[in-house]
């Protein structure tokens, strides 16, 4: 729910003054409200989509993520400040998105294992095992049908995971159908100890999946020392290369083709590849990606604090139908009820703003004459003031803390352009005017800047990076020259 997920999110960000926000996953409520409040905040935040921007991902149920796109997800995604993937599969899927952020590729790691893959092999009967989510995408379906179709002596397969969406009773109903009570077991979700022994009792992993960002079912089974059958879904081609598995096409019919080879191969090469399978990196893999994800959020990061500056947030954006929409209506009422009114009549224009989203303190100076460019990105305090003539071209949030001043004609400005790219990109960034600062008359500011409270810039000056609290600035590019020393009354 919007009151419960956004403001209690927007309360932690605040309360424990993050740095950044690194949000796991995209479409379900929780992570669009936590960017939205991080942008609302002007906090970074990261995405992780952990496989939700594969082409298989955005196909499945696609009316309903097409819609979700156009009204919120595509905003979440343009304005991160970067992305991480599992591995380049996942990164190009992002970047094929048009999204220009950066991303970082940070393979999950998991936990080594002891164990003795020697001991595999002795039972009459061996086992396949699939250990993941009961869904169809993991191809489970697939892997049923192909076994009711092979057959095959001596082998079971038992199918692990969590119910997702009444798909497990859907399989439960299709062994029976199929006649498989003796060959497959459908056992359900497993933890701990339980988990553990399935996969110590298994001779093969099998995950006939159709999207995977990584796939960490695959990454501990090898830790195990099982050879893996996977599909080119998943970003496992140096199975081959490695010699401890198969990477197949998806689908039944390559299922149907690869399984034979990979239940005919004799204990001693299955030995052998399972010694290869768990003499590979993988926990070593989850070290370095630890060192990775600090190394990436900290170039996002940072301290959110009074006393420090705030630069390099320039993130990508493009303007969404709603967005153009909901400003020709402000423009509209912009030039009937806000410009002709009185300078007298703060209130009035106050209400206006406030209709159209904005945050507007107590006692706060709208002046007729400034121009707003999108009233839901405008901030200010108690008793601050946009002066006659300013323009407020505020594609990313603009604030102005408490008894804040911006002087006539100057030109606040959050937008600039890619100059590298042929497009020319619109890129955007936040401006910040913390309390009792006052930019004096004609003033130019850069997105991404933040003008320090109590801090004063000069007539005509242009403010390109942060200034400190409580200096006087001039200059183009503005620099402090002076501390502003305040009179007691």
């Amino acid at each position: 729910m919007f009151g419960l997920d956004y403001f209690k999110i927007k309360l932690i960000i605040e309360k424990y003054d993050i740095d950044i926000v690194h949000i796991h996953g995209i479409w379900y409520p929780l992570a669009h409200w936590s960017a939205r409040a991080a942008i609302y905040l002007n906090t970074p935040y990261i995405i992780q989509p952990r496989g939700m921007l594969e082409p298989w991902a955005i196909q499945f149920k696609r009316f309903k993520k097409r819609i979700a796109m156009y009204l919120y997800q595509r905003v979440d995604l343009e304005r991160a400040s970067g992305f991480i993937a599992t591995a380049e599969q996942e990164a190009h899927a992002i970047r094929s998105l048009l999204l220009l952020q950066k991303v970082a590729v940070i393979p999950n790691g998991v936990a080594p294992v002891i164990n003795n893959v020697s001991e595999r092999g002795e039972c009459s009967v061996k086992t396949a095992l699939f250990m993941s989510r009961i869904h169809p995408k993991k191809g489970v379906y697939e892997l049923v049908r192909a076994w009711a179709r092979l057959r095959p002596d001596g082998w079971r397969l038992r199918i692990v995971g969590p119910d997702d969406g009444g798909h497990l009773k859907q399989i439960q109903n299709l062994v029976l159908r199929l006649e498989l009570e003796g060959h497959v077991a459908v056992v359900g979700p497993l933890y701990g100890d339980d988990r553990e022994t399935e996969y110590a009792s298994a001779d093969l992993f099998v995950l006939p999946t159709y999207s995977e960002n990584f796939g960490v079912a695959v990454a501990e089974a090898l830790t195990y020392g099982i050879p893996v059958l996977t599909t080119k879904g998943a970003p496992w081609s140096s199975l081959i290369d490695n010699e401890c598995g198969w990477w197949i096409d998806p689908g039944e019919d390559s299922l149907v083709k690869a399984l034979p080879e990979a239940l005919s191969i004799d204990n001693a090469e299955r030995r052998e590849m399972g010694i290869r399978a768990k003499s590979w990196p993988l926990t070593l893999t989850g070290l370095m990606s630890l060192d990775k994800l600090w190394t990436f959020i900290r170039k996002f990061s940072r301290c959110r604090s009074k006393d420090q500056v705030f630069d390099n947030m320039l993130s990508r954006y493009k303007l969404t139908l709603r967005n153009k929409f909901a400003r020709i209506i402000w423009t509209a009422v912009w030039f009937l009820l806000y410009r002709p009114s009185p300078s007298l009549l703060h209130g009035w224009r106050r209400f206006l703003l406030r209709c159209f989203g904005a945050k507007i303190g107590s006692g706060a100076h709208p002046y007729p004459s400034a121009m707003i460019w999108a009233p839901w990105n405008l901030e200010m305090g108690d008793d601050s003031c946009l002066s006659h003539y300013v323009d407020c071209y505020n594609v990313a949030k603009i604030t102005l803390g408490r008894g804040a001043t911006v002087s006539q004609y100057s030109f606040l400005c959050t937008a600039t352009h890619d100059y590298t790219k042929q497009e020319l990109p619109l890129l955007v960034a936040p401006i910040l005017i913390d309390s009792f600062a006052w930019i004096t008359a004609d003033v130019f500011i850069g997105p991404g800047v933040r003008v320090g409270e109590g801090a004063v810039i000069n007539a005509r000056s242009s403010v390109f990076s942060s200034i400190e609290p409580w200096v006087v600035a001039k200059g183009n590019p503005a620099k402090a020259y002076k501390v502003r020393i305040m009179e007691k009354v």
